[in-house]
């Protein structure tokens, strides 16, 4: 969002374009605030614009809000998965952590369909579960 300022100086005119007041920083704090359940953020650290900057600059601001975004449906990010554990902001704009979250590292699909493993000890039945348990060093 641009608006166009019109100075007059020594009878000319000069067309000046500033900038939104709502800076990048603003934007993506409501964004945050707005469209997720973590904790509401009331200002940036020098740190986390620090971040901020970095992320924009490799990824760009849709794809941090869609970082954001993701984090949000994740039910591990989120707590939702019912441990006592969540992610906040400054855990979600750490570099790689930004960059597990875009790739879909703790996306609930992934989470939820992994491949169950096969000869667990659960998978056996009567002696089959002695005998592997005894195998695997559980002699107590």
């Amino acid at each position: 969002e641009k608006m166009k300022e019109i100075k007059e100086n020594n009878n000319s005119s000069v067309v000046v374009v500033t900038e939104s007041t709502v800076t990048l920083y603003e934007r993506l704090k409501r964004y945050f605030n707005d469209n997720t359940t973590f904790e509401k953020i009331k200002s940036f650290s020098k740190r986390q614009k620090m971040l901020l900057d970095l992320a924009v600059m490799r990824y760009g601001e849709e794809r941090v809000k869609e970082c954001f975004r993701k984090a949000e449906q994740s039910d591990f990010l989120s707590g939702r998965k019912g441990c006592d554990w969540s992610a906040d902001f400054d855990w979600i704009i750490k570099p790689n952590h930004i960059e597990s979250i875009l790739n879909g590292k703790y996306d609930d699909f992934k989470y939820n369909n992994k491949p169950a493993q096969q000869n667990t000890l659960s998978s056996f039945s009567g002696d089959e579960f002695i005998e592997a348990a005894l195998a695997r060093g559980f002699d107590d």
